[in-house]
């Protein structure tokens, strides 16, 4: 029988190392997720925006919009908008639109964000005018927030609202960009 230090092989119980014991990983710290602070784009979070501004396609356009965006994760969220686009003169589209997609947001728990949205719905055209119309429009644009305090949000958002409205038997392109400001809440 074989024997360390006059204990027998068989009676000596197997090492296990103890949990931890284990030296730390180095690189631990690079691929956790950022801590919450509460500002900036976090998951579960209900964001409210009013907005105002205005662009020119083929006049000068003023628009408002409202948005609700709901955050699903750090970096992606859902949002719909309600938005009112009214031109100076005769020659361009008035659209009312409503639209849902998918945004993404590229600094989570800062506050300070770059985004990206992509939002397609439906939009009346000359509404208020003799050719009314309707159309599908489809919404890219980019966002800058700035968090004031975990509840209070404002941004910056460049959009181009595309579409094509039948007038008369020919189609015609609508392509408002737009470039809008406001604040809200943030839940």
């Amino acid at each position: 029988m074989i024997s360390v230090i006059g204990v027998p092989l068989d009676v000596v119980p197997p090492v296990v190392p103890a949990p931890g014991a284990h030296p730390p990983d180095p690189l631990a710290g690079e691929y956790l997720p950022l801590p919450v602070r509460g500002m900036g784009a976090a998951p579960g979070q209900v964001r409210f925006l009013a907005l105002a501004g205005g662009g020119y396609f083929r006049d000068v356009h003023f628009a408002g919009q409202g948005t609700t965006e709901l955050m699903g994760t750090p970096n992606l969220g859902f949002r719909g908008s309600l938005e009112a686009s009214m031109p100076t003169g005769l020659t361009d589209a008035q659209l009312f639109a409503a639209r849902v997609g998918p945004s993404l947001h590229l600094l989570p728990y800062r506050s300070v964000d770059l985004g990206a949205f992509l939002e397609a719905g439906a939009a009346t055209v000359d509404l208020l005018r003799a050719r009314r119309s309707a159309m599908f429009t489809l919404t890219p644009g980019a966002t800058f927030d700035a968090a004031f305090g975990p509840s209070f949000a404002m941004r910056i958002e460049a959009q181009i609202q595309l579409g094509t409205v039948d007038r008369g038997g020919s189609a015609d392109l609508v392509a408002v960009p737009l470039l809008l400001f406001g604040f809200g809440p943030v839940l």
